[in-house]
């Protein structure tokens, strides 16, 4: 016969639920928060200084060796330009100085005006990078971190570019996160591992997994698809056997599981699902020891059971198999007074 669910029972599954609900929401708020993994100090770079001016030995319209110099003006005011420019790049005021250095290049085209204007270049993409990276323009910063670099060698900004790319890939983990899409935030952290390597990674990514596998469970149960719940959940446990709610999650799964089994009458098949659930509700109450919450869910499935079973007994080996599957319901729990009392009541 079937057997039907009291308002006790309604009234567990939806404080069960939103339960579940609740625990979700407290895990997301200890997902790592982005003050976690942002390098927000950039390491600092090595610029070369500019070339102090042409030397007439340097400089490739110089003569020979042995030849008479000739006066050329044209170097003196060139280097005069690439004096001004240097002061004019020693106060970052960076387009003066690439103006002046293209100036001094077309009074004398030299190697080293042109170094220094392409220097010059390099200077002012950089500290746009600089500003682009604190303002967590990470696009900018590494469109800049890269010009620099075409203009100019610069020790240092190819790690600023890892570091920027680093950060926006944990954006976007942060962001995955916080919409559900954990596989998504999962490839986003391993992207922000490879550029910039985090031992907390690990940590970040196998919570990912948990809250996945905690809300499609959660989902599964609430769509009355016990199994599928109870597989989710098991999952979560083994993620994180330290928070009680994935066995407490799962123990509810199964116990659902055991009461459509009841519903068939059938009692064995019915004491032997019952007995998963309460093994998965005893592991719950000893991961979350003192909470008297999950003591009393433990007491209240078994009294559940109690009643479920008692609903369906039809001959002597039916009561039999009750009898002594309270006997060891009550054995396991240490032999406390409520357990004592449903053995009795049976």
């Amino acid at each position: 016969m079937l057997v039907g669910v009291n308002m006790n029972d309604t009234f567990q599954f939806t404080l069960h639920v939103a339960l579940w609900a609740l625990l979700g929401i407290v895990c997301i708020d200890t997902m790592p928060t982005m003050a976690d993994w942002y390098h927000g100090t950039l390491p600092s770079m090595d610029i070369p200084e500019p070339h102090a001016r042409c030397a007439w030995e340097n400089c490739e319209n110089s003569p020979g060796p042995g030849s008479p110099p000739s006066f050329d003006p044209s170097i003196s005011q060139a280097n005069d330009k690439n004096n001004l420019g240097n002061q004019a790049l020693s106060d970052k005021d960076f387009d003066r100085a690439i103006l002046l250095y293209s100036q001094a290049f077309a009074l004398s085209p030299q190697a080293v005006f042109r170094d220094n204007q392409n220097l010059a270049m390099a200077h002012k993409h950089i500290e746009l990078g600089q500003k682009a990276f604190y303002r967590k323009n990470w696009n900018l910063a590494i469109d800049e971190y890269q010009r620099a670099l075409s203009f100019h060698e610069i020790e240092g900004a190819q790690d600023n570019i890892h570091i920027a790319r680093s950060n926006q890939a944990h954006d976007g983990a942060y962001q995955a996160m916080k919409d559900g899409r954990y596989d998504t935030a999962i490839l986003f952290y391993n992207v922000a591992n490879k550029w910039r390597p985090d031992s907390r990674v690990t940590e970040w990514i196998r919570k990912a997994r948990w809250h996945k596998a905690f809300e499609r469970g959660r989902d599964a149960f609430a769509a009355g698809k016990f199994a599928e719940a109870e597989t989710y959940s098991a999952q979560a446990f083994q993620l994180d056997p330290t928070l009680g709610s994935a066995a407490f999650n799962r123990a509810l799964a199964i116990r659902r599981q055991a009461d459509e089994v009841a519903a068939q009458g059938n009692v064995e098949a019915a004491i032997a699902a019952y007995n998963r659930a309460l093994r998965d509700y005893a592991d719950a109450a000893t991961a979350n020891e003192g909470d008297a919450g999950f003591k009393a869910s433990y007491d209240s499935a078994r009294a559940a059971a109690r009643e479920q079973l008692t609903g369906i007994a039809k001959t002597r080996e039916d009561w039999e198999r009750i009898i002594k599957a309270h006997e060891r319901w009550n054995e396991d729990s240490g032999r406390d007074q409520v357990a004592a009392r449903e053995l009795n009541n049976a």
